[in-house]
C-alpha cells in the first residue's frame, strides 16, 4: 500500500463524522470509527462488513431513508439530507450516490452530530423571550462572541440593528478611544478563564455617541459544561 493510500484510509476511518459507505443492494462495505459508534451507542447494533444498512434503522426511520435510498440509487436524485433523533441526541445525515474507478456505483451516509447546535438554538430562543421584556441591554453571543442576539433596549442605545451586527464580535463594536484598557484585558482575562464577571466600561454607539454600562457576562454551557456562547446583561448608568 502506498503512503498516498494510507493518508485517505487514515483519514477515512478517523473523519470528525461518521461515515458510513454501502453498495446499491445497501450491503455495507465499510463504516468509520465515528460511525461505528454512532450504530453501536445510537442504535443499538455493531456494524460489520455485508450486514443490510436498513438493519440498523428503525421501523419509522427506514420508512423515511427507505424511499430516499430507492430515489438515490435510480439516480434521479444525486443527494438527500434528513434528521434524526435517538436518547436526546439529534443527528444530521446526508445521503450520497458515488460512482469511481475503484467500487464503481455505490452510495454513502454521512453522520453529523447536530446536539449542540440544536441545544445551542433551544437555549437561545428561551434567553431571547426573557430578554425582550426589559429595559436592559442584553446580548448573546457565541463562545467567539459574535453576536447572534440583541434586544430592543440594546438596540435603542448602541444604534445598531440586529440584522447589521449578527456575526459580529461584540467587544470590537463597542470598544472605542476613551474605552479603559484595563477593563478590557480584564474582560478578555474573565473569559479566557469562562467565568461570570461584572464591570463597569464605556462603549460607544454607531455614531459614536459614549455611553457607559455596568455589565454583567454569563458564560452558556452546554451538558458537559462546555462553554458555548455568552449572555451579557448591561444597564445604561450615563
Amino acid at each position: 500500500m502506498n503512503t498516498r493510500d494510507k493518508i485517505l484510509i487514515n483519514n477515512f476511518y478517523n473523519a470528525e463524522n461518521g461515515v458510513c459507505v454501502f453498495n446499491l443492494k445497501g450491503e455495507i462495505i465499510a463504516v468509520n470509527n465515528v460511525g461505528s459508534a454512532f450504530m453501536e451507542s445510537i442504535l443499538g447494533i455493531k456494524p460489520k462488513e455485508g450486514a443490510s444498512i436498513f438493519e440498523f434503522f428503525s421501523d419509522d426511520l427506514n420508512q423515511e431513508f427507505l424511499p430516499k435510498f430507492t430515489v438515490t440509487k435510480e439516480g434521479h436524485s444525486s443527494q438527500f439530507e434528513f434528521f434524526f433523533e435517538k436518547k436526546n441526541e439529534y443527528w444530521f445525515f446526508i445521503l450520497s450516490k458515488l460512482k469511481d474507478d475503484v467500487l464503481g456505483e455505490h452510495m454513502m451516509v454521512v453522520f453529523l452530530n447536530t446536539t449542540i447546535t440544536r441545544n445551542l438554538q433551544r437555549t437561545m430562543q428561551k434567553l431571547a423571550y426573557m430578554a425582550k421584556y426589559t429595559q436592559m441591554l442584553v446580548t448573546i453571543c457565541d463562545n467567539n462572541l459574535r453576536v447572534s442576539y440583541a434586544n430592543d433596549a440594546f438596540e435603542e442605545v448602541s444604534e445598531y440593528k440586529i440584522d447589521e451586527i449578527r456575526g459580529v464580535n461584540v467587544m470590537d463594536m463597542l470598544v472605542g478611544k476613551d474605552t479603559s484598557q484595563e477593563t478590557v484585558a480584564y474582560m478578555k482575562t474573565m473569559l479566557a478563564k469562562n467565568e461570570p464577571f461584572r464591570t463597569e466600561v464605556l462603549n460607544y454607539s454607531k455614531n459614536g455617541k459614549a455611553f457607559w454600562q455596568f455589565l454583567e457576562v454569563v458564560p452558556i454551557k452546554d451538558n458537559d459544561h462546555s462553554v458555548i456562547g455568552y449572555m451579557s446583561v448591561g444597564r445604561d448608568i450615563t
